[in-house]
């Protein structure tokens, strides 16, 4: 039976809704601080975000030399953005004509850091590039390929890396990914001789390893269909994951051609996926939100999918390049949007269901600045959020307000839609009209709060009660609310929380 009943009606008003997370004003100049390269030259951007172990920040990226072409290159900055260190390296390939690094990772425990991307030749061939720094010095290691540095033959440029807990690295390059030791030697345990493939017209662009050791990539192409935007899950020996998606692989197939160009995981390895599709002449973001087994995240866009408005802009797509989950369920996105003659760097702040939710200025967007840039590869650690990117000629650094991010996302820490162990809940009748009961399933005693939202994710109140053990009813008035959608949350103190449910208001 019910206890004690407390109510904590919050009613927010339209538009007071907070945003994921903002701009830290304080943090450099509206924001953003800004880095020239480490070779002298004009020009520099970063690529990758890096949250180090000891609380610095490195950023991978290139940046040109002074003889014009790019070398690649690496900052690394305190909390507060300040420059400690960097590096450049040219010649991977002789005659070293251009290198940059796309991706970054480090050894988990505070171990070596390795960094990844491409190097030219000088005859337009191209060759993944890999060097690994010694921590917390990040120094090229001696012991590793030539001189700390070795390349691919043949693959291309690298686009992605992941180091395990057995420092054992991960390499994404094109439609491949290498699996290296701490020497730069393949593993031959991993797919065949060290390399596993992912069919032909396969494009990697981001992997992580999620918390049981499994290797998570997006990208497109993954199941042999041209232009459409794919995840895929392996096992740690190079195999497709079979209880993940169809045969390892999730695939969303629209009109126009997508991609997915970056993910994050949450504690029980659910996957938010970022991209965009475009068909040259308007560009829309996507989020895709599917839990550990690759099922879409209920009450998530549409089949788990959210897409932006297409932009008509040729050269100026709208496109998430990144994005975190917050541990409210709600998202931040950030990529590039079109605004007056630049492509300019953009923030989106979306509710749980995947609409923008109105938390940063022109309905969920925020542009910044009136230049050319890109804010890519959001991070969070000890408390901070940074993203790196590029502001015209030089390479970025974004600093926000608060924790964007994190070991989260619906239903954290129990996943995406992760059934709970300790309540189920439906709803009834549904449509409602006056009023509905939600029907509790309690494996113990507990505070329980519900949370009601409206179909774009923005909360409309939350209420907590004390309920035993057992089955119970929780009555709800619906007066005041109008017809449509509404999404609740039923979420106990202990244990895992439950999957979003949904519910219909009718006139």
């Amino acid at each position: 039976m019910r206890r004690a009943a407390l109510w904590l009606i919050l009613a927010l008003a339209p538009g007071a809704v907070r945003a994921a997370c903002d701009l830290d004003a304080a943090f450099g100049s509206a924001g953003v601080l800004t880095y020239s390269s480490p070779s002298g030259g004009a020009t520099a951007a970063g690529d990758d975000l890096l949250a180090l172990s000891d609380g610095r920040w490195l950023i991978a990226g290139g940046g040109d030399a002074v003889a014009g072409d790019k070398d690649a290159v690496w900052w690394c900055v305190n909390a507060a953005g300040a420059l400690q260190s960097s590096g450049h390296y040219d010649g991977f390939v002789a005659p070293g004509k251009n290198e940059a690094f796309n991706a970054a990772a480090q050894e988990p425990g505070g171990g070596f850091v390795v960094l990844v991307g491409y190097a030219e030749d000088g005859l337009g061939n191209t060759s993944a590039a890999v060097a690994k720094l010694t921590f917390p010095a990040l120094a090229l290691d001696p012991a590793f390929g030539a001189g700390g540095k070795t390349i691919l033959n043949g693959a291309g440029g690298a686009a992605a890396v992941a180091v395990d807990s057995a420092g054992r690295i991960y390499m994404a390059s094109g439609s491949i990914i290498v699996c290296m030791d701490g020497t730069g030697a393949l593993i031959n345990s991993f797919g065949v001789g060290g390399v596993a493939g992912l069919g032909v017209g396969a494009q990697i662009d981001d992997l992580h390893i999620d918390p049981l050791g499994r290797l998570v990539a997006v990208g497109t192409g993954f199941d042999g269909s041209l232009g459409s935007a794919s995840l895929v899950r392996l096992l740690n020996t190079g195999s497709t994951d079979p209880a993940f998606g169809s045969s390892g692989i999730v695939t969303v197939t629209l009109p126009d051609p997508a991609v997915f160009t970056s993910l994050d995981l949450d504690a029980a390895g659910g996957v938010l996926a970022t991209g965009y599709a475009s068909d040259f002449s308007q560009s829309q973001w996507l989020a895709l939100r599917v839990d550990a087994s690759g099922a879409a995240a209920p009450g998530f866009g549409t089949a788990g999918l959210a897409a932006g408005g297409p932009v008509s802009a040729l050269g100026a797509p709208q496109s998430a390049v990144g994005g975190l989950m917050n541990a409210d369920g709600t998202l931040l996105l950030t990529g590039q949007s079109p605004s007056g003659l630049f492509p300019d760097a953009a923030l989106w702040s979306l509710g749980f269901a995947g609409a923008l939710n109105g938390g940063y200025a022109s309905a969920g967007q925020r542009l910044w600045p009136a230049a050319p840039s890109l804010v890519c590869r959001p991070r969070t650690s000890a408390g901070l959020s940074r993203a790196t990117g590029y502001v015209g000629a030089s390479a970025a650094l974004w600093g926000f307000t608060g924790v964007c991010g994190g070991a989260s996302g619906i239903g954290s820490p129990g996943g995406i839609g992760a059934a709970s162990p300790q309540s189920q809940a439906i709803a009834y009748p549904d449509p409602a009209k006056d009023h509905i009961t939600f029907a509790i399933t309690l494996a113990q005693d507990c505070d329980l709060r519900l949370e009601l939202y409206d179909e774009r994710g923005q909360r409309l109140s939350s209420a907590s009660r004390n309920y035993s053990a057992g089955t119970a009813l929780w009555p709800l008035s619906l007066g005041g609310y109008a017809p449509g959608v509404y999404l609740y949350r039923l979420v106990p103190s202990a244990g895992a929380r439950p999957p979003i449910g949904k519910f219909v208001v009718q006139p």
